[in-house]
């Protein structure tokens, strides 16, 4: 392993020779088939996308049905999907019905692969696993996104973004574990974009407890959680494939580690900021730290008192109203500009544009210089004392530029009264030069 780091990435992918040779980054066997069917390879410039078979691509997602010209293609990846990926979900006999199950419990899948699926067989997005209440949505937030090659230009959303979109409201609450496909997502170390992806199309969910950890998202975001072998894995696989100026396999040690490092900071920041999305995004969890509600809870169909919580039974008073109000205030963008937020997804990024880097950076300082924290519940008061200091320094804020208002009121009423004794001056004036 010392002689030859790359072998950890590659693990027990299967590899075409036609793969080895022309330098695909931990790319499978289904990823290789359709990279190989609409990407072309010439020599030093390497690879780029056919511009034909593109098309096709778009024409099947636009009309929900497979075009001639690429039906032989479509039924090998049919096949290489459900040779790879059923037997990982129980599934024996071919099925059709399971294609989409099959296609987003394997990281090798293209989200391509993802979108023509979902277009030409909606309905499997609805159907279950067998003997469960196991949805695609709730495979998809349990595996890992596909890692594209770094020609994969066109890729601007992953298979759980795309599930999401289509899957039922009502599907996303709640899996035969009483796990919601967010908290799996969160577990799982999803990006920012897919997590607020997911929180955006059903909002209901960031006020969900996790039947296993007790915790509301935002606080399982909060807690400190080690990587799994699969995911150092998967962040190795990315930082490789973010380095399309390079050879990978030309950088040094300390190169390649510093690369890593560079995708697990990005990726410790994007949890910070996904964290204040989702208190911006639905304020009340703040006050739900104490009396966190079961997933069970939310499966009503109501949505204007969201799932049986009335926001009129939750007794908001001095510091706590305080909170909300500047809560309130920043779910309006009423707030400064360094503390703004922007939702700027860019292809390719996670970090989502500086959005609340400043509030974020704040809120991390405050936490080291204070308790050791070991849990989430702890770290979650933590979280609410620093956002109840916060709120002490706007209270001062908003005092400060009282008093500024009230002392530019006083100079402007002094300037009224100077200005009508210059007017009275002038009249005066006026009255003896007439006079002479």
């Amino acid at each position: 392993m010392k002689m030859n780091p790359n072998a950890i990435g590659v693990g027990a992918m299967k590899r075409s020779k036609i793969h080895d040779s022309r330098e695909l980054t931990d790319a499978g066997i289904v990823a290789s088939n359709f990279i190989h069917w609409f990407y072309n390879y010439q020599g030093e410039s390497g690879w780029y996308a056919s511009t034909k078979r593109m098309a096709l691509a778009q024409t099947a997602i636009a009309t929900s049905a497979i075009p001639r010209e690429m039906h032989g293609f479509w039924q090998k990846a049919l096949t290489l999907i459900w040779n790879e990926s059923s037997s990982g979900l129980g599934l024996h006999k071919r099925d059709d019905q399971f294609l989409l199950h099959c296609a987003v419990s394997n990281p090798d899948v293209p989200p391509l692969a993802i979108e023509i699926l979902l277009m030409t067989m909606p309905n499997t997005v609805s159907i279950p696993l067998p003997g469960t209440s196991i949805y695609p949505v709730h495979i998809a937030a349990s595996t890992p996104a596909y890692v594209p090659q770094s020609f994969e230009t066109s890729i601007s959303n992953t298979s759980l973004e795309f599930v999401s979109q289509m899957t039922p409201r009502s599907i996303l609450i709640d899996s035969s574990m009483g796990r919601s496909a967010l908290h799996i997502a969160i577990e799982e170390r999803k990006s920012r974009k897919e997590l607020c992806q997911l929180a955006n199309v059903e909002k209901r969910l960031l006020l969900a407890t996790d039947t296993e950890t007790g915790l509301l998202p935002f606080q399982m975001l909060a807690m400190k959680r080690d990587r799994t072998p699969d995911q150092t894995l998967r962040l190795i696989s990315e930082a490789k494939a973010r380095s399309s100026l390079v050879n990978w396999s030309t950088l040094s040690s300390p190169q390649k580690s510093r690369l890593i490092r560079q995708r697990h900071e990005k990726e410790e920041r994007n949890i910070l900021s996904t964290l204040f999305d989702f208190i911006r995004a639905e304020p009340a969890v703040v006050e739900m730290t104490k009396a966190q509600i079961p997933t069970h809870m939310l499966l009503g169909d109501d949505e204007s008192t969201c799932g049986g919580i009335d926001d009129q039974s939750i007794e908001i008073t001095g510091d706590e109203r305080l909170v909300e109000m500047v809560l309130r205030q920043c779910e309006g963008k009423k707030v400064p500009a360094e503390l703004d937020i922007e939702y700027d997804f860019e292809e390719g990024d996670d970090d989502c544009g500086s959005t609340g880097e400043a509030f974020v950076e704040m809120v991390v300082r405050e936490a080291e210089d204070g308790a050791s924290i070991n849990t989430g519940i702890h770290e979650s008061e933590c979280l609410n004392d620093i956002l109840l200091e916060s709120c002490e320094r706007w209270r001062d804020v908003g005092i400060l530029l009282e008093q500024a208002l009230g002392q530019h009121d006083r100079v402007s009423s002094q300037m009224a009264k100077s200005k009508m004794v210059l007017e009275q001056y002038d009249a005066r004036r006026q009255t003896s030069h007439e006079f002479h």
